[in-house]
Parts: structure tokens; C-alpha cells; sequence
């Protein structure tokens, strides 16, 4: 969840270079969860109770992935909408 706050937060609030701003977000991101998590262990209810886990770092690695991916997608969606020309615009 922290990645995706932070890829969004420097999607946003880029005045320029949104893409390049939502990557530097994903790289700090996934620096900074690698930095804070200690050890997760597996709830005492699970078949491998009180064994180590990673599965919190990786879904913040893969939810940061995956808003990269869809704030990219969606900075090309909106520059084609905004090249295209509409019906009333005679095209160049």
C-alpha cells in the first residue's frame, strides 16, 4: 500500500515529466519497504505458524508494479486523447 501511495503521490503532484516522476515514486517506494518491514511471521492459525514470511514485501513490490504499470497506461491514454482530433476539428 505505501508504494502505491507513493508512485500515485509523485504522479501527481509532477508538474512535468509524470512517467519519470511515477518511476523515481516506484523506485523510493520499493527502496523504503525493503528498508522497514522486519521479520513477518505467519499467524499462529496458518499450517506454518511461527515461520518467517515474505509475502508483505512482495505484495508492496507488486503493487507498486502494478500502479506503475497503470498510471503509465494512463498518461499515453490521456496524451492520445489529447492529440487526437475530434469530429468538429479537421485533422492535420
Amino acid at each position: 500500500m505505501a508504494t502505491t501511495l507513493i508512485v500515485l503521490h509523485s504522479f501527481l503532484a509532477a508538474p512535468e515529466y509524470k512517467r519519470y516522476a511515477a518511476f523515481v515514486g516506484c523506485l523510493v517506494g520499493v527502496f523504503w519497504a525493503y528498508q522497514i518491514p522486519e521479520m513477518s511471521w505467519y499467524p499462529e492459525c496458518h499450517p506454518k505458524a511461527y515461520r518467517s514470511t515474505s509475502l508483505p514485501l512482495v505484495s508492496m513490490y507488486i503493487t507498486g508494479l502494478v500502479t506503475l504499470i497503470a498510471v503509465v497506461f494512463y498518461s499515453f491514454t490521456q496524451r492520445n486523447k489529447l492529440t487526437q482530433p475530434t469530429a468538429n476539428e479537421p485533422a492535420e
